[in-house]
């Protein structure tokens, strides 16, 4: 599959990931091939994860010398446990933060690695990053164009096809089974978080969203493949 962006960018460390955030908030189509760390290695392995745990370290340190900064304490364990669960739930929350970046600024994150073989020509292979089967649609695919002139209707506003992760294997599985195309309807926006903690849903999306998913049918119908 062939896909096209205004700029593309190998590798998620400090350069690449600002570049992608400022150029996709200027409106410009980006995409960040990442082969394994979001946000690179400084918040996953490298820097934060190494200073996290030398303040940890910092605190012992502390602890054991209290006395000779007036301070009496009883003696204590270090529970290296707790050190390494503060250290990876502080990656975790890197994690998160870059995701979020990613979804605010309009650039897209794709897991795998790329190589260029031709100019301004990038091959990525993607990474598996669970056991469902990776499935992506084309822009230009008839139901998907069918599926943008509901939304115009139901909404009254001509949508902008963008892509945006999820974790739904079985679509995959309609595809290679049913020999169809499948096509993904959604009506909510990427901050209503949905099956996440503080999930919302829009009700003027949510009627709109009801409407377009009238004309869909009528749309689909129309097409003569």
């Amino acid at each position: 599959m062939i896909d096209t962006y205004d700029a593309l960018v190998l590798g998620s460390g400090t350069g690449g990931k600002l570049v992608a955030w400022h150029l996709a908030e200027a409106g410009r189509r980006t995409a960040v091939v990442e082969r394994r760390w979001i946000g690179g290695a400084c918040p996953n392995i490298a820097c934060m994860p190494s200073k996290n745990e030398i303040s940890s370290a910092r605190v012992a340190h502390l602890v054991r010398h209290a006395a000779e900064f007036g301070w009496t304490i009883s003696p204590g364990a270090i529970d290296m446990a707790v050190v390494r669960q503060r250290k990876r739930d502080m990656v975790q929350a890197q994690v998160a933060a870059h995701l979020q970046n990613y979804k605010a600024s309009g650039a897209e994150l794709i897991m795998g690695s790329g190589q260029f073989v031709a100019p301004k020509t990038v091959e990525v292979t993607l990474t598996r990053m669970h056991g469902g089967k990776p499935w992506m649609a084309d822009f230009d695919n008839p139901f998907v164009q069918a599926a943008g002139r509901a939304i115009e209707r139901g909404f009254g506003k001509v949508p902008v096809f963008n892509r945006e992760g999820g974790s739904i294997p079985v679509v995959s599985t309609f595809q290679e089974e049913l020999g169809v195309p499948s096509v993904l309807f959604g009506v909510g926006l990427p901050d209503e978080n949905a099956h996440a903690p503080n999930e919302k849903l829009d009700l003027g999306n949510f009627h709109a969203g009801i409407i377009s998913a009238a004309f869909l049918y009528e749309e689909v119908g129309k097409l003569r493949l």
